[in-house]
């Protein structure tokens, strides 16, 4: 199988952004989207208040431009969110 990948997104300013439940639950569900839209398993993840940390697993080879795929599935997920 495929070594799992670890991904964090740092935030670029001081906001908290993961103190409001429902704001950790739309991460999620674009994260979600994103890892079946990508093709990658996330094994773990930790949000924290102002960046998250994912254990992630790609399934298939690179994307279309060569980066992997783990990569793309986080920056789907965080397009949505200034972290």
């Amino acid at each position: 199988g495929r070594a799992p990948s670890v991904c964090s997104s740092a935030a670029t300013t001081p906001s908290r952004t993961f103190t409001v439940p429902r704001i950790a639950e739309l991460y999620l569900g674009h994260l979600r989207e994103a890892t079946v839209r990508n093709h990658c398993r996330v094994h773990a993840y930790v949000l924290m208040t102002n960046h998250v940390h994912l254990l992630v697993t790609h399934q298939t080879r690179p994307g279309p431009n060569g980066r992997p795929r783990t990569a793309r599935a986080e920056e789907s997920a965080g397009d949505y969110y200034v972290l």
